[in-house]
């Protein structure tokens, strides 16, 4: 008798005992389950940089370059929503210190995105320049009536400013502005330098159309390009925006090149080694 109360005593334990052991790791499996649960969230979030806010500051931690395409109100009809793009290299993604951006203006209608140059991609992989470019659209209405984006005074320089500081939102640490444009794109970039100079330390300036004459002396550092093939008045346009200059003493490189109206490698080339020498300060 008492070996079958002893028995059903060693049943009784054996079962609480398994039971037990099944509730331990039914609950480790949850706890893993969970923990890998969340880590996945995170990993498939569509997110390009996981963002770690302090009281002062938020830190991006990337090993990648950044590159986006946003949008800007302006309150010109033709360009009430204006696309941009601006690229940030990896060397700089965390960078506390600003650096200067290489703003690509494209010629009439031109996309910036797909209209800048890869050697301005290299040069800011390279040399710790960012690079943004905007993407105005193009109105015959708005031109004659000097509203068009060629004339930044209008609304476009604040347009560009816009730009500038939602892209610093995310993560543009900018400092001062080298610009680069072609044809229409350099009516704009020439104009914005005399109306902004102060945020402006270099211009290119590639086959201007306009007939934009320097009356005050500024320090922007800048580099004229034409075509000995383009049309006469471009080639008019360059010289008279250089001798004015010049005439001011303002720093002023004029370069022909042997096309039409057109960039080839060689300007491009120029402008990269320009850029290189102002950013260098050895200009």
């Amino acid at each position: 008798m008492m070996q079958n109360k002893l028995f059903i005593k060693r049943i009784v334990f054996l079962v609480i005992a398994l039971l037990f052991c099944v509730s331990t790791v039914a609950t480790a499996e949850f706890i893993e389950y969970s923990m890998n649960s969340s880590v996945v969230n995170i990993q498939s979030s569509n997110v390009q940089d996981i963002v770690q806010q302090d009281a002062n500051q938020t830190v991006l931690n990337s090993n990648e370059s950044k590159k986006e395409v946003l949008y800007v109100n302006t309150p010109n009809f033709t360009n009430s929503s204006v696309k941009f793009m601006y690229y940030i290299p990896q060397a700089l993604v965390n960078s506390k210190k600003p650096y200067p951006v290489i703003v690509f203006v494209p010629g009439l209608d031109g996309d910036g995105e797909t209209s800048v140059n890869g050697e301005f991609y290299d040069l800011a992989d390279s040399y710790g320049f960012a690079i943004l470019t905007p993407t105005f659209k193009f109105n015959m209405d708005d031109f004659n009536q000097e509203r068009s984006y060629q004339y930044p005074k209008a609304w476009a320089a604040d347009a560009l400013v816009d730009m500038l500081n939602k892209a610093k939102s995310r993560g543009l640490n900018y400092s001062k502005l080298y610009l680069v444009g072609f044809s229409a794109g350099a009516q704009f970039s020439s104009r914005f330098s005399l109306l902004k100079p102060e945020m402006v330390d270099a211009c290119a300036i590639m086959a201007s159309g306009a007939r934009v004459i320097p009356k005050q002396r500024n320090d922007v550092k800048y580099f004229v390009g034409i075509g000995t093939s383009d049309t006469e008045y471009r080639r008019e346009n360059a010289l008279l925006f250089t001798n004015n200059a010049n005439k001011l003493g303002m720093s002023v490189e004029y370069h022909e090149y042997a096309i039409g109206h057109d960039m080839n490698e060689q300007e491009i080339n120029d402008v990269v080694e320009f850029f290189k020498k102002v950013k260098n300060s050895n200009y």
